[in-house]
């Protein structure tokens, strides 16, 4: 493996003026006892954030509609033994299997869903953490405290710290792909990393993206050490032998619940959102993903200059294990823009490459820092580490508000009008939506989904709203709950009568409208 100690090394003992300069009894015992100081942080995390969510919302609850899909696969695995969605209707829409089988666990130990969600993902949060640690201090040997200022910084951001308390497989990816990196990078077991590799997929499918990175790198090191093709091939062989202990039971899986390999989830986002994207789409979506993973969004912005600073070493020794990562940056940026040319929930489908901006930007900022007492601005390197450190703290409580905010909406929205649906509506209806989770877990009620992920045959016409809303009449379907805003054309809808509309003034007070339900029988 090539060295990496000469890539932004110390050209100095500094992290900021010398009176900045954390008591070395203090660094040595974080290093020594990072998990616990990892813990710590994190406890204090939930207990604000789940405080501030209980006082904001007056129940606990998830910021996404998605969350609830999860909740429903799960609950109903348990309560069927298999992945259906609603009584007697199997579907491929679950993007992460292995989260779904997760969540299910809970329900089967008869934990309550929202405290074993909030559990897994938490627990998720301090092994991204540990893992961007030790990922730090394998690609940049000699800058120790940057690497315990990684994990701190991830267990801090508010984007991660959201996304744990989503119920959502978001953190649990994240760490699962450091930890592809790291057993690619130490060159450990090949079977070992197909493991992971296998795992990565069944958490979110973009995962193959990842694991063809490593195997090009793992090919490129075989041909580095001028190893014979029957080895070559041989470690080759092994890692996709554990990599098809995950994929295949995958693949089957998809296939027999939606007739393709991959969840129908992938091709109803990409219908949605992507399918009549032009450049314009293209370019906002490039100038909205920067901006929430380096500039507008988060303290990660400051560490801009220490980024530059390391970006420029790598170039220069054009270090192939320090590159392995920022590919993956690259990679899944320019994939989600292509596929997705949208920032969507707070950015969470590139929420897996904050830890690496972060790893990258703090390796970067010691000497970053070094170069400014060199220049004898001492007193500008002071305020420059304290600013960031306060930046942190600051965004990070920002995000229990975003996290209550959130929240508050679906809890008054979907959750809301679910419970209306299961109080007002004759047993055995049959309801169209676009937003099946919460409706699909309270409402106890048929789904016939015009977003195409429960409901496949919708997809080519996911754009089409007059031909969504008669093969949801064809489908039998009662009554059909949207927002205005998405489907504009069907408000007022001849033949229909409203019957019910949330009641909230956050969507209004955000110039948005209230979620409504149409009774579809008055024909």
């Amino acid at each position: 493996m090539t060295s990496t100690s000469k890539v932004c090394t110390d050209r100095s003992s500094v992290m900021g003026a010398s009176f900045l300069r954390p008591p070395l009894s203090v660094v040595s015992f974080a290093e020594k006892n990072s998990a616990f100081v990892i813990a710590i942080l994190l406890a204090v995390t939930s207990m604000v954030y789940l405080t501030y969510l209980k006082a904001q919302t007056n129940s606990l609850g998830f910021p996404l509609d998605d969350s609830w899909i999860y909740q429903t696969f799960a609950r109903n695995l348990v309560s069927y033994g298999y992945f259906i969605y609603t009584q007697g209707t199997t579907a491929g829409a679950m993007t992460s299997p292995l989260w779904t089988v997760w969540l299910a666990a809970g329900y089967a130990l008869g934990i309550d869903f929202r405290v074993w969600a909030y559990l897994s993902g938490i627990f998720a949060l301090f092994v991204l953490s540990l893992m961007s640690r030790q990922l730090s201090l394998l690609l940049f040997p000699e800058r120790r405290l940057a690497a315990l200022a990684t994990a701190v910084f991830v267990a801090l951001d508010w984007h991660l710290t959201w996304a744990a308390f989503s119920g959502m497989e978001t953190i649990p990816f994240a760490a699962l792909t450091l930890a592809l990196m790291y057993a690619a990078l130490i060159q450990g077991r090949a079977w070992i990393i197909g493991l992971v590799a296998g795992a990565l997929l069944v958490m979110r499918p973009e995962g193959i993206l990842l694991t063809a990175l490593v195997v090009a790198y793992s090919l490129w090191n075989c041909y580095r050490a001028r190893d014979s093709l029957g080895k070559c091939l041989h470690e080759l062989a092994l890692l996709f032998l554990g990599f098809a202990i995950f994929a295949i039971p995958y693949a089957w899986l998809n296939w027999s619940l939606s007739g393709s390999v991959l969840p129908t989830s992938v091709f109803a986002k990409q219908a949605l959102y992507g399918d009549d994207a032009g450049i314009k789409a293209y370019l906002t979506f490039l100038v909205h993903a920067t901006n929430m993973l380096f500039f507008g969004q988060g303290a990660t912005f400051l560490l801009l200059p220490g980024l530059f600073f390391c970006l420029k070493q790598i170039t220069g020794s054009r270090s192939l294990n320090q590159a392995l990562p920022l590919a993956w940056v690259a990679l899944l940026f320019v994939a989600h823009g292509v596929r997705v040319p949208q920032v969507l929930h707070n950015g969470r489908y590139l929420m897996p490459l904050i830890p690496i901006v972060i790893l990258y930007g703090l390796a970067g900022t010691q000497q970053f820092l070094a170069w400014l007492q060199g220049k004898a601005l001492y007193k500008f390197a002071g305020a420059y580490v304290v600013v960031t450190a306060i930046a942190a703290i600051v965004f990070w409580y920002k995000g229990a508000e975003i996290l209550a905010l959130t929240s508050a909406i679906i809890n008054d929205q979907q959750v809301a009008t679910a419970k209306w649906l299961a109080q007002n509506t004759p047993e055995g209806s049959i309801v169209a939506t676009h937003d099946i989770g919460a409706i699909g877990y309270f409402s106890n009620r048929q789904i016939f989904d015009t977003a195409g992920l429960i409901s496949p045959e919708t997809i080519p016409y996911i754009h089409n709203q007059e031909r969504l809303l008669a093969m949801a009449k064809d489908h039998g379907a009662r009554y059909i709950a949207f927002f205005p805003d998405w489907y504009p054309s069907l408000v007022g809808m001849p033949g229909a009568k409203e019957v019910f509309e949330a009641n909230s003034k956050l969507l209004v007070d955000l110039k948005l409208h209230n979620m409504v339900v149409y009774d579809l029988s008055q024909d």
